[in-house]
C-alpha cells in the first residue's frame, strides 16, 4: 500500500470526470456558510475554491452558478 499525502496550497480540490459522472454531494453547511454575513467585519462573502472540470478545463464556480436552483454540477445534501 502506498500512502500519498498532499495539500491544496490556498487551491480548491479538483473533482475528477469520473466523481462527475457519479454525482458530486455539497453538505448543506456549505450553503449556510455561503449566505451567512462574515464576523471579521470584512464584506467577503464564502465562497467554496473546489474546481469542477467545465468544458475541459478546471474552474471555480461563480456564485450565481452556487446558487442556482437546479445546480448543473453537484446535488444539495443534508
Amino acid at each position: 500500500m502506498v500512502l500519498i499525502v498532499s495539500c491544496n496550497r490556498g487551491k480548491g480540490r479538483e473533482v475528477y470526470e469520473e466523481v462527475m459522472n457519479r454525482g458530486v454531494k455539497v453538505h448543506g453547511s456549505v450553503r449556510a456558510r455561503m449566505m451567512a454575513f462574515p464576523m471579521d467585519g470584512s464584506n467577503e462573502l464564502y465562497l467554496p475554491k473546489i474546481r469542477f472540470p467545465i468544458e475541459g478545463k478546471l474552474r471555480c464556480l461563480t456564485r450565481e452558478e452556487w446558487q442556482e436552483k437546479k445546480p448543473m454540477y453537484f446535488d444539495w445534501v443534508d
